[in-house]
């Protein structure tokens, strides 16, 4: 009896030993692993996400690339004005598209941490709701309770607005940062509005300044990609760990891809799976300019030159309507027949 009675004491100790040897091996590891969480991320596990991140003002253009295993490095340029990523001396190609001065990604891939408080983003927020202009008053609030719902379901961090430099997409770009601002202010939980850039060789010169400008004066964290919706869309789900994705959009009624969607709707069968977000719906092409006006919001200036829809350079010209002669034209607010 008295050895059986030891053993089992020294069977109890061994047990007590190895949940102690494992408590502090478990230790050993979480340390380890709160320290790989800040490393650069040429050293962290590779993601799938290509493009660049236009990181906010401070930060610059952020270059990602996507290699053989869709290696993320943080960029810079040599003396040549090449891009060159950190620990690479190869040489990549020179940066077409929206420009900028490349700088180091932040562990958060610049731009997507939490930011604190935006008081810009807040105080259009609180000049939207002032605002009691007959036409824009409940324009402006079912605006941004859609986008108010949008962020409520898939949280700021998994709201992206589409950004491309076109009237509509301005209008949402700005509620988009009222209605985060308004969630910031009730939550504390403040995020830089995403955004989501797809490139185009034809693009307008003038576009790509006032994306540039936009990115740096309101300090907004801007995905670029240079493939098509499909795959640069999939690239971001799969780059939030396949997380539900809400795409904010300026569709409205009467434009060729609007059909019947409402305000929120799942994205096409042929485009991964997403829901599309239209908080412009039912917004006119002037109530689109009475805002941005009666706002007091920038506007890319190719707007002031007679264009009305900005396409590319290859197939949009002046609207012949706001004609002055020669070659002057009325600006894009001005157009009465819409």
């Amino acid at each position: 009896t008295g050895r059986i009675g030891g053993d089992r004491e020294a069977l109890l100790a061994g047990r007590r030993q190895m949940r102690t040897t494992g408590r502090a091996v478990l230790g050993v590891l979480l340390v380890a692993a709160a320290s790989a969480s800040r490393l650069p991320l040429s050293n962290r596990p590779k993601s799938g996400l290509s493009a660049f991140v236009l990181a906010g003002a401070g930060k610059g253009l952020v270059q990602q690339r996507r290699g053989a295993a869709g290696a993320i490095c943080p960029a810079t340029r040599d003396g040549a004005g090449r891009e060159r990523t950190q620990g690479d001396a190869a040489a990549l190609r020179p940066r077409r598209g929206v420009p900028g001065v490349l700088g180091a990604c932040s562990a958060s891939m610049a731009g997507t941490e939490g930011s604190g408080p935006r008081q810009k983003d807040l105080d259009l927020y609180h000049k939207m709701m002032a605002c009691e202009d007959p036409d824009l008053k409940a324009a402006i609030s079912g605006s941004l309770d859609v986008l108010g719902d949008a962020i409520r379901l898939y949280g700021p961090k998994g709201c992206y607005a589409s950004f491309n430099g076109g009237k509509d997409a301005v209008v949402i770009l700005h509620l988009f940062r009222a209605a985060l601002a308004r969630h910031g202010e009730a939550t504390g939980d403040w995020e830089k509005p995403r955004l989501v850039y797809f490139e185009h060789p034809d693009e307008f010169p003038e576009v790509e300044a006032y994306l540039k400008e936009s990115v740096a004066t309101l300090d907004l964290a801007m995905t670029s990609f240079e493939c098509g919706y499909a795959e640069g869309l999939s690239q971001l789900i799969d780059a939030g760990g396949g997380r539900p994705l809400a795409f904010v959009l300026g569709t409205r009624r009467g434009d060729p891809n609007c059909k019947e969607q409402g305000s929120f709707a799942p994205s096409s069968g042929h485009m991964p799976p997403f829901m599309r977000v239209n908080p412009i719906l039912d917004w006119s092409y002037g109530r689109v300019w009475h805002f941005l006006r009666t706002m007091g919001l920038p506007y890319c200036s190719l707007y002031d030159q007679g264009y009305t829809s900005l396409g590319k350079t290859h197939n949009t010209r002046p609207n012949p309507a706001l004609a002055k002669g020669g070659d002057e034209y009325l600006p894009a607010y001005a157009l009465a027949d819409w």
